[in-house]
């Protein structure tokens, strides 16, 4: 009778233990989707071309968003950021989203840059981010993130590197978050390809080398020139060389100047609203055919219009 008793009881220790070693096993099986992967090193490291790779081969192996590849470049001749974005169809936000040790916008040659084929930007997770606190960041719902990632079932990891898609640069250098800043405070007045850059050049009338104190963005007859920020006008009329020219004062230390206009919709002291129409193209003055001259001053001091119209 007393033995009869015992071996129920042993079987049940049995059967305890052998429940225990399940759990144990099932937990080492499922670690891997427990734990979110990480990175074996901190993102503004990445500046040569073996890094960049690991950190490619990383991102195809944890994005889970549809058709996403990543991949490594090394900058050739005649190659820029801006050239790199339209062959890979993303946008030069998603350049410096991806590559955040770069510190402004020239290029050097053989430089690694790591790309995508999506628009978006790359965090890596720092010690207190969540899910929520990114998704505040970067203007997104965190189930957006979750759904671009493989994460685990305990959350994202400090050195996890996540992408983001659609999403802004936040993670910069500080030299480029400066460039960044000025980037906000002017946008293009017109859109068009740049014909003539600011610096020396070759006057197109006499050939003689001469500065040019802004950029020509080249266009058809009458197409209409917008305020590049709110601000005050200042000049609307005949302007020597520049023909029909409009000045504007944003109360910021900046006033833009949009010359060889073909009309002038605008009247000196009108308040003007961030891309209002004011002129339209022309090539009155000095000029070779119908562009717009567009300058930016600042502090009275012309300033490279390329800083700022990106």
């Amino acid at each position: 009778m007393m033995q009869t008793e015992v071996e129920p009881k042993k079987r049940g220790a049995l059967y305890g233990i052998f429940a225990f070693l399940g759990v144990i096993i099932l937990v080492f099986a499922l670690r891997g989707r427990m734990l979110s992967p990480v990175m074996d090193s901190e993102m503004m490291s990445w500046t040569s071309q073996a890094q960049k790779e690991k950190a490619a081969a990383y991102l195809n192996a944890n994005v889970l968003a549809p058709d996403f590849k990543a991949s490594v470049h090394a900058i050739e001749l005649k190659e820029n950021y801006w050239s790199l974005a339209r062959r890979n169809k993303i946008n030069i936000d998603t350049v410096f989203a991806l590559n955040p040790e770069l510190e402004g916008l020239d290029a050097r040659l053989k430089q690694p840059l790591l790309l995508v084929n999506q628009r978006g930007a790359a965090h890596q997770v720092k010690p207190g981010d969540t899910l929520n606190s990114l998704a505040a960041l970067y203007e997104m719902k965190p189930a957006e993130i979750r759904r671009a990632n493989r994460i685990g079932w305990l959350g994202i990891r400090p050195l996890q590197l996540l992408f983001l898609p659609g999403a802004k640069p936040r993670q910069m250098n500080a030299k480029l978050t400066e460039v960044f800043k000025r980037r906000s405070v002017l946008r293009s007045p017109l859109n068009g390809r740049y014909t003539s850059l600011m610096g020396s050049r070759s006057d197109p009338f006499t050939g003689a080398v001469s500065h040019h104190n802004g950029v020509e963005i080249k266009a058809a007859y009458n197409e209409p020139v917008s305020a590049a920020a709110p601000g005050v006008v200042i000049f609307a009329g005949w302007n020597g060389g520049f023909g029909k020219c409009i000045k504007i004062d944003h109360k910021n230390g900046y006033v833009t100047l949009y010359g060889h206009l073909n009309s002038i919709q605008v009247h000196v002291g009108q308040q003007i609203r961030q891309f209002q129409v004011i002129g339209k193209v022309g090539s009155t003055g000095r000029s070779t055919g119908p562009h717009l001259h567009f300058t930016i001053y600042f502090e009275g001091k012309a300033r490279n219009p390329l800083e700022f119209l990106w």
